[in-house]
C-alpha cells in the first residue's frame, strides 16, 4: 500500500491500469499488482479513493489520494486519462472547457457524443447524471434556465453566456446560407434538430443531386439525404473535434440511415483538428470562410463587448451602438441581441446621469436555493442609492405581460434578501426597483405592479415604457442621448414584429 501512496503522491491521480504498470516496473507481477490495488482502497482507510460512476476501458478506474481530490492536478490528470481513452466523458469536458466551464442544458445535449436513445451506447442523459453524481458537474439555474457547470473553480459565466449568444447568431446565419445554397430543405430546416438519435444545432433533409433517387422510375416518393451541422465558437483542437467525429461515426454505423453531409463551424482550428476533420469527410468551416473577414471580425468584437459590457457602457458607448448597427444589417442577427442592446443603453444612460455610480450589467447573484439570478442593470452610487433594473428590449407590438410582471414582483424580495445579506447597511440605502421596456405594458402587467406598490410601503416598483424612457433621456444632460434615442427609435419603436 505504501508504494501505491508514493506513486500517487509523486504523479497524482491516474488510471488503475497505469498504476498497475507502475507497480510492475517496481517488481510486481501483473496479477500481484492488480490484487494490491484492489486491496488498497479498504486497507488505506479512505486515504486512497477511486472515482465512482465513470468507467474506463478494461474496467479501469481513476485512483487518487483523498488529500488531492478535486484539486488542479486531480482535474488535469483526469482530463488526460479521459482523452487518452477517448471516453465519451472526455468529449463532454472538452466542450465544457471550450465554453469556459458553463453550458446551457440545450447546448450540452448537442455537444454530448452520446445518443439520445441507444441499446449499444451510453445515453447522453446517463453521461450527465454520472457527472453530477461524481461531483464533476452541477446544475445551476440562471433566471430559471438550467445550465451545466463544471465543478472546477475557474469557470467564467460572463464569457460562456456571451459565446452562447454568438453561437445562436451563427446558427441562424448558417441556416440561412444553407437554405439559399439549396444544401438544406428550405421548409424543414427549422423544424428538427434530431437525426440519428443525436441532437444537432442544425439538421435537415438534403435534396442535392447525388442524394436524390427513386426506388422505381415512376415512384413519386423521392429518397433524399440529410445534412447535420454544429457550431462551436472557439478554436477547436484535435481532442475537441472528437465529439463530432464520434457522433458522425455512430450515425454512419446505422445501416438504415441515409447519406449525410456533416458540417462543423468553429471560430478556428489547429492544424491537427483541421486535417482530422477533412480526413473524416467533414466540411470544416469558420465564420470567415463562409461570411468573410469583416463579419468574422465583427463577431470577435461582439464577444469582447458582451464579455465586458459594463466597461463598454462606460467607455465605448458609440462604438457598441455602431457595432449593433452593423449586426442589424445581417439578416436575423440583431433580433438575438435586442435584450443586450437595451440593457447596454440603460446602463450607459444611467451611468451618465447618476453621479459617481458603479455599474454592472448582467450581474449574476446566488440566492438561497443555489440558483443564480441575473440583475440586468445594477448600480450603486456614492450618495447611498442602489438601483436594480429589469430591462426588456421588445419590438413595439410585443407588450410586457402578466408573466414578466409576476416574475419581477417575485424577484424583488429575493434581491432585497440578497442585499440585506451581502451589502453593508443595505436597509439604510435608498432602494430603486425599476422595470423598463422599449415597448409598453399590457393592462394586467400594470395592475400587478400597481397592486404591489399599494401593498408595499417600504419600497416601490417604478415602470416605464419606451417613450417614457426616451423622455427621461431627453430630460437629462447625457452626452450620447441623441445616439441612444436614435437607436431605440430605429431598432425598437419602428419594428412591427
Amino acid at each position: 500500500m505504501k508504494d501505491i501512496i508514493e506513486i500517487l503522491k509523486q504523479n497524482g491521480g491516474m488510471l488503475t491500469s497505469d498504476l498497475s504498470d507502475e507497480l510492475v516496473k517496481r517488481g510486481c507481477s501483473e496479477a500481484a499488482a492488480r490484487q494490491k490495488i484492489s486491496r488498497a482502497y479498504s486497507a488505506s482507510k479512505g486515504q486512497i479513493l477511486r472515482l465512482q460512476y465513470l468507467t474506463f476501458p478494461h474496467r479501469a478506474k481513476f485512483a487518487y489520494l483523498k488529500e488531492e481530490g478535486y484539486s488542479d492536478r486531480f482535474y488535469s490528470n483526469l482530463y488526460d486519462a479521459l482523452n487518452k481513452t477517448n471516453s465519451v466523458y472526455s468529449h463532454t469536458f472538452n466542450l465544457l472547457k471550450a465554453h469556459y466551464g458553463v453550458l446551457n442544458e440545450n447546448r450540452f445535449r448537442v455537444y454530448s457524443s452520446s445518443p439520445e436513445i441507444s441499446s449499444k451506447h451510453i445515453k447522453y442523459e446517463t453521461v450527465l447524471d454520472n457527472l453530477i453524481k461524481a461531483k464533476l458537474c452541477e446544475y445551476k439555474n440562471i433566471n430559471n434556465i438550467r445550465y451545466i457547470y463544471t465543478t472546477e473553480p475557474n469557470y467564467d459565466e460572463k464569457r460562456a453566456i456571451a459565446i452562447e449568444k454568438i453561437e445562436l447568431l451563427l446558427i441562424d446565419m448558417l441556416k440561412e446560407w444553407l437554405k439559399r445554397t439549396n444544401f438544406a430543405s428550405y421548409r424543414a430546416i427549422d423544424k428538427t434538430t434530431n437525426y440519428g438519435y443525436y441532437f444537432w444545432d442544425i439538421s435537415s433533409p438534403s435534396y442535392i443531386f447525388p442524394f436524390i433517387k427513386k426506388d422505381e422510375p415512376n415512384d413519386k416518393k423521392i429518397q433524399h439525404g440529410f445534412l447535420v451541422a454544429d457550431v462551436v465558437y472557439n478554436v477547436v483542437d484535435e481532442t475537441t473535434i472528437k465529439y463530432f467525429i464520434n457522433k458522425l461515426d455512430i450515425v454512419k454505423s446505422h445501416k438504415n440511415n441515409r447519406p449525410v453531409i456533416p458540417i462543423l463551424m468553429a471560430k478556428g482550428y489547429i492544424s491537427e483538428a483541421f486535417n482530422i476533420g477533412r480526413q473524416k469527410g467533414i466540411i470544416i468551416v469558420t465564420p470567415e470562410i463562409l461570411f468573410g473577414k469583416d463579419i468574422a471580425d465583427l463577431f470577435e468584437n461582439l464577444l469582447y463587448k458582451l464579455s465586458n459590457i459594463a466597461a463598454a457602457a462606460t467607455k465605448d458607448i458609440e462604438e457598441f451602438l455602431e457595432l449593433y448597427d452593423q449586426l442589424a444589417k445581417i439578416q436575423g442577427s440583431a433580433t438575438h441581441l435586442y435584450g443586450d442592446l437595451f440593457e447596454f443603453m440603460v446602463g450607459a444612460a444611467y451611468r451618465e446621469f447618476l453621479s459617481n455610480a458603479s455599474l454592472e450589467i448582467g450581474k449574476l447573484i446566488s440566492i438561497d436555493t443555489g440558483d443564480r439570478k441575473e440583475i440586468d442593470v445594477y448600480m450603486k452610487t456614492t450618495d447611498n442609492k442602489i438601483y436594480f433594473i429589469e430591462c426588456k428590449g421588445y419590438a413595439k407590438k410585443t407588450l410586457v405581460g402578466e408573466k414578466e410582471a409576476k416574475y419581477w414582483v417575485e424577484k424583488v424580495p429575493l434581491l432585497r434578501k440578497w442585499g440585506t445579506e451581502k451589502i453593508e447597511n443595505f436597509d439604510k440605502l435608498e432602494q430603486h426597483y425599476e422595470f423598463l421596456t422599449t415597448s409598453d405594458f399590457d393592462d394586467k402587467a400594470k395592475e400587478i405592479f400597481n397592486t404591489f406598490n399599494k401593498n408595499t410601503k417600504r419600497y416601490q416598483i417604478t415602470y416605464k415604457n419606451g417613450r417614457e424612457f426616451i423622455a427621461l433621456i431627453k430630460s437629462k444632460n447625457i452626452q450620447t442621448k441623441d445616439k441612444i434615442i436614435k437607436t431605440i427609435s430605429e431598432h425598437y419603436l419602428k419594428m412591427e414584429i
